[in-house]
């Protein structure tokens, strides 16, 4: 299909259906997640999803279905995050010298790719979630009601 991708209803209305076409008055309703991170995700993966999985379950975009999505995009920024502190303690480059010391190849390390891949898995997933600043620049969350103090006073 040719286009950009529908947006789930839930961020159109988040949004404010800015184009004011139809709802999708056929799509699934779909249970909000678990804020809870799952077993097995790395350290950093959970790290992630501890730090925005509760704000966007608040907003009800982090569904059961799409739990394992987000769960690539944590995972995605814990790989990143590991590559970038490789490069930045051994730096982008690595010299092969010969058993005379001079020098026979200079070469990038993996690192270099596993950060460049991770970061595009990321923002891509990212979007979906509206957690990039053009995608959340989009998003319109409804005012809470301010909390009741207990002091309300009646005519």
């Amino acid at each position: 299909m040719a286009g950009r991708r529908p947006k789930p209803t839930k961020l159109r209305v988040i949004e404010g259906n800015l184009g004011k076409r139809a709802f999708n008055q056929a799509e699934p309703e779909l249970r909000v997640a678990s804020a809870d991170v799952p077993d097995g995700m790395s350290t950093g993966g959970a790290k992630e999803w501890e730090r925005i999985a509760g704000e966007l379950c608040d907003l009800g975009l982090l569904t059961e279905v799409s739990r394992s999505v987000f769960r690539l995009y944590c995972e995605a920024i814990a790989e990143h995050d590991a590559a970038s502190i490789f490069l930045r303690e051994n730096g982008l480059t690595y010299v092969v010298r010969d058993k005379d010391g001079e020098v026979r190849s200079v070469g990038q390390f993996p690192q270099v790719a596993i950060a460049r891949n991770a970061a595009e898995r990321a923002r891509k997933l990212a979007i979906e979630f509206g957690l990039t600043p053009a995608a959340a620049s989009k998003v319109r969350v409804p005012k809470k009601p301010p909390a009741k103090t207990g002091a309300e006073f009646v005519d």
